[in-house]
C-alpha cells in the first residue's frame, strides 16, 4: 500500500490478487452447495430448486464484484455475445541490473504490450538518445525485453511518457531486491 496525501492506495497487483481470491471463494461455495445437494437430498428436497437457481445466478461482473443477475434481458444479451479479449493491459517494468562491479544495464520489460510500438524502433531511439548499445532479448517467461547498456533507469520514464505516449500509471520500477515492483506515478 502506498500512502499519498493522507490516502491509502492499493497496489494493482494486490487488487488483482484480491479479485482472484474472491473468484476462488465463489467456486468453492458452488462446489460445496452442489455436494450438499448430492449427499443430503432428504434435508433440502423442498429447497432444491431455490438453491440450484441461486447457484446459476451467482456470477462475476467485470468490475470485480459478485452479483446476482435478476434481469432476463441481460442474460439473453450475455448469451448471444462471445467474450472478446481486449488488448493486453500495458505494464512496463524498468529495472537496473548489475553486470560487473561497476557496470550496469537498464532492462525494460513489457514494451510489447504497448499498442502501436515496435520494439526494434524503440531500441533504435534508445540507442541514439543515450549513445549506448541496445539489444532486444527474450526474457525467461518468453516475453521480449529491451536491454540498454548503462544506468539510465531514472531518465527512461520521461522518454517513454513523452515520445511513446505511455501513461505514467503503466510504468513500474523493479526494486533492488529484484522481487518487488513499485509504481512510477
Amino acid at each position: 500500500m502506498n500512502f499519498v496525501n493522507g490516502v491509502h492506495y492499493i497496489n494493482q497487483s494486490v487488487y488483482h490478487g484480491i479479485y482472484y481470491i474472491i473468484i476462488i471463494i465463489i467456486v468453492i461455495i458452488k462446489i460445496l452447495l452442489l455436494r450438499i445437494l448430492k449427499n443430503c437430498p432428504n434435508i433440502i428436497s423442498n429447497d432444491e430448486n431455490i438453491i440450484n437457481e441461486m447457484i446459476s445466478k451467482l456470477t462475476i461482473v467485470d468490475d470485480n464484484t459478485t452479483t446476482s443477475d435478476n434481469n432476463e434481458d441481460d442474460k439473453k444479451s450475455k448469451k448471444g455475445k462471445k467474450a472478446a479479449k481486449g488488448p493486453p493491459e500495458t505494464k512496463v517494468i524498468i529495472g537496473l541490473v548489475q553486470r560487473q562491479k561497476k557496470k550496469y544495464v537498464t532492462v525494460i520489460a513489457g514494451l510489447e504490450t504497448v499498442p502501436d510500438l515496435k520494439l526494434k524502433d524503440a531500441a533504435k531511439i534508445f540507442g541514439k538518445k543515450y549513445a549506448s548499445g541496445v539489444t532486444i532479448n527474450e526474457a525467461q517467461n518468453g516475453s521480449k525485453e529491451v536491454v540498454i547498456q548503462g544506468d539510465v533507469h531514472l531518465v527512461i520514464p520521461q522518454l517513454l511518457i513523452s515520445d511513446f505516449k505511455i501513461a505514467p500509471t503503466s510504468l513500474f520500477f523493479l526494486e533492488e531486491d529484484q522481487r518487488s515492483i513499485r509504481p512510477y506515478a
